[in-house]
């Protein structure tokens, strides 16, 4: 049976609070579940951690963040670069306008990591075939996020 698409992306955060105010303020995600909970690790270890379940608004078919904050002692608190090994950012479709999402990151601080830009469908994967605006920024904990817009911003499209 072939791999549908993802069921969650876990992020882990060391303010929880933060988080969900950048998460829910400023991308505009529902929180659904917030949790504490014992993790048992196998080896009998055990971890305390809070998770809270983020999903798009009136849409209960798609994928879920799931934010996550736990002890972490000795863990890099440096999430990774643009284009480094592993997973190093995020990327979001935004089916309308993405510059209003983009003004709330600026205003809330988010540094920024590429303003706003077109990118050609051809290299965006644009499901509609036109252009993308997309646009990165970091969240409080400096993890990289993408959003693409479906619709291209008049402002940016091209002539």
């Amino acid at each position: 049976m072939p791999i549908k698409g993802f069921s969650h992306v876990a992020i882990g955060v060391s303010d929880m609070d933060k988080a969900i105010g950048f998460y829910c303020g400023v991308l505009g995600l529902e929180l659904i579940w917030d949790h504490g909970e014992t993790l048992e690790m196998d080896g009998g270890d055990t971890v305390p951690r809070r998770a809270v379940y983020l999903r798009w608004p009136g849409d209960t078919t798609q994928s879920l963040i799931v934010l996550d904050t736990q002890d972490r002692r000795g863990s890099d608190p440096n999430p990774r670069g643009f284009h480094d090994y592993g997973v190093h950012h995020f990327g979001f479709w935004v089916d309308d306008d993405i510059e209003p999402i983009y003004q709330r990151a600026v205003t809330a601080g988010c540094p920024i990591v590429q303003s706003l830009f077109t990118m050609p469908a051809d290299q965006s994967g644009n499901p509609t075939g036109e252009d993308a605006t997309t646009a990165l920024f970091k969240d409080p904990d400096g993890n990289i996020i993408q959003l693409d817009g479906i619709k291209a911003s008049s402002s940016l499209a091209r002539a």
